[in-house]
């Protein structure tokens, strides 16, 4: 048998004995008594941590930490598994090590909420990527991250942002130089051309030389915007609109309805751009994004019925191409009948100024160059759009509340059966709804899919009537409020964690951490609420930990709130306040609840027991 599969020999502690260095790479199982877990780091950091309820406890292949065993009575403890073979436990066996490896990793001060441990854990490289991270993690100091990183990331990546961040700050005035430029341009090209017009040009010799450098400073500010136009494109709009504003205004000046026609024109192709390329062209999706669905599935479900599904995701791919492809066209072909039509502003003024006002037919002429240059600049692309619409509903998505499942198929992996199958489920907004589920029965699957981390194999999940494919992922996850924050890897400070959420205010997170016993843990903090987040952390321990997430959900304001594992190191009465406040709180809020404590309150409950056959 191989070496992770063979029985392995059991250890024995008494009471206040310490074990050797644990073996790396291994899943360990504490059989009876109780006992604690030893971390000392690199740096001579010890910090230490209870064995779970369940007796399994996983110690990392790392040279970061060492770890060992602290018997609090006689125990019995044996190594079970190696770490290689963690992704073939199973979805129970698996979800078993999730609460052993986030203990360890409170204790240490890790951030590990970028990594979706259920499927982190499935991954079959999970030991090769557990012990990287881990050591990467504590020579940074960054949150814990899902992905691997080669060394020369890991080791130039605070350079690149540094370096990164100067050159934004660079080019943030570099449009500057180029309005400057235009703005001499026109003046030297009006001024050569006056001057050529008057009687002194024929008088003296000065007035003829002093026409041609102006003449000579206008052509090599055409130039230059010209050049402009080719290598930066995004500064050379600035630039344009510049000279097309200038020229407009000197043709207005002298011939108003010409003018006024001039700027019709000019506004006439804006509405065009932004009715064609910035309100319709982003409506429609990526063109890769069926590849990037279908790349996905594969992933997750093997080939099967490849031909079908690719044949699908390439129809969808071509009608998008074709609809991009018309609306693009349809922008061009019009924005350049309106360009044909500007010229009859020069044309017209050729045929009635005086010749001493040529000036403002070359000028005419030059606007309408510079608007053609600046249409040919316009943006023709949906990923700048995309962000703008991604912000702006982000700032200003509302919720009621109101949630359905509406026959939905969900499974893990290909062949195996289905996680739910035609799951359907709707609750009106304000709703209390108490769910009921066993263990691996897929709770955090169904929070993904409502906030749209994962996307199920048939059906839709809906908020307040909107299909939630189309909402942004990002801002549903803040706004479903849980235990955990999608922001919580930026947080520093005690402060920055407690306030991460804008909703939060003094009064109430003050009353929950009150009620909840907590107020004594800050109190005894190095720097009050600028002490770092990791020293509250490994002062309330793994318990206290849930009951301060508790005390930020509960003081946050919003439509949804999703609570699972809330029970951990509740005593009766901090139950009895989290349950007074979950029901008397308005919106619609999930709770899972296996021991029937909300049954009395509830206005409807879900039960989860047979929703995959």
């Amino acid at each position: 048998m191989t070496g992770g599969l063979m029985a392995d020999p059991a250890f024995q502690l008494t009471a206040g004995q310490v074990s050797a260095g644990l073996q790396r790479n291994r899943l360990w199982r504490l059989v009876s008594g109780s006992a604690r877990l030893r971390v000392t780091t690199d740096g001579g950091r010890v910090v230490e941590c209870r064995v779970p309820l369940s007796g399994w406890f996983v110690v990392p292949d790392t040279p970061a930490f060492r770890m060992q065993l602290v018997a609090e009575t006689d125990v019995v403890f044996r190594p079970r598994l190696d770490l290689t073979y963690v992704s073939r436990l199973g979805d129970l066996g698996r979800q078993q090590l999730i609460e052993p490896i986030r203990n360890l990793l409170s204790a240490l001060d890790m951030n590990d909420g970028q990594v979706v441990w259920s499927t982190q854990l499935a991954q079959p490289q999970f030991s090769v990527w557990f012990g990287r991270a881990l050591t990467d993690a504590m020579d940074t100091g960054d949150p814990l991250s899902s992905q691997l990183r080669s060394p020369l990331e890991s080791q130039t990546a605070q350079d690149a942002s540094r370096l990164s961040e100067r050159m934004t700050r660079a080019s943030a005035l570099t449009w500057v130089p180029g309005v400057i430029v235009a703005m001499v341009t026109v003046v030297s090209l009006i001024l050569a051309l006056r001057l050529r017009t008057t009687a002194a040009f024929d008088l003296t010799s000065e007035v003829p030389w002093i026409a041609v450098i102006l003449a000579s400073l206008a052509a090599i500010g055409l130039m230059i915007l010209s050049r402009q136009s080719v290598m930066r494109p995004a500064e050379a709009r600035a630039s344009l609109a510049i000279l097309l504003a200038l020229s407009i205004a000197w043709v207005g000046w002298y011939a108003p309805i010409l003018g006024l026609l001039m700027l019709l024109l000019t506004a006439a192709i804006g509405v065009a751009y932004v009715v064609l390329v910035r309100r319709l062209l982003v409506d429609l999706p990526e063109i890769y994004q069926p590849i990037r669905w279908l790349s996905g599935r594969l992933a997750r479900e093997g080939v099967p019925s490849l031909r079908g599904r690719l044949l699908t995701a390439w129809s969808q791919m071509a009608n998008w191409v074709v609809a991009r492809i018309e609306l693009t066209a349809e922008f061009s072909r019009l924005s350049r009948a309106l360009l044909a039509g500007s010229l009859i502003v020069p044309a017209y003024a050729a045929a009635t100024v005086p010749e001493t006002q040529m000036d403002v037919v070359v000028v005419a002429m030059l606007a309408v160059i510079a608007l053609e240059r600046m249409r040919s600049l316009l943006p023709i692309d949906a990923e700048q759009p995309e962000i703008e619409t991604a912000r702006e509903l982000r700032s200003t998505l509302t919720l009621r509340g109101e949630c359905q499942w509406d026959h939905v198929v969900y499974r893990r992996h290909a062949g195996e059966a289905p996680l739910f199958y035609e799951l359907s489920f709707q609750c009106p907004a304000g709703s209390l709804v108490r769910i009921t589920a066993p263990e691996g029965a897929g709770l955090t699957t169904l929070r993904e899919l409502l906030v749209r981390r994962v996307a199920p194999e048939r059906g839709v999940v809906r908020i307040d009537g909107m299909d939630v494919a189309r909402l942004p992922s990002l801002e549903l996850t803040r706004l479903v409020i849980g235990l955990d924050h999608p922001d919580d890897g930026q947080a520093v400070s005690v402060a920055d964690w407690l306030y991460l959420d804008p909703t939060v205010t003094p009064l109430a997170l003050d009353t929950h951490l009150r009620r909840l016993d907590l107020i004594a843990f800050i109190d005894q903090l190095s720097r009050g609420v600028e002490s770092p987040i990791g020293e509250l952390m490994a002062r309330v321990g793994p318990l206290g930990v849930t009951r301060l997430k508790l005390a930020r959900a509960l003081s946050r304001t919003g439509a949804i709130v999703w609570l699972d594992h809330w029970l951990v190191g509740l005593t009766p009465v901090h139950r009895a306040h989290v349950i007074d406040t979950l029901v008397s709180r308005s919106g619609t809020r999930f709770i899972v609840d296996r021991n029937a404590m909300l049954t009395p309150f509830a206005d409807l409950t879900w039960d989860l027991s047979d929703a995959g056959r």
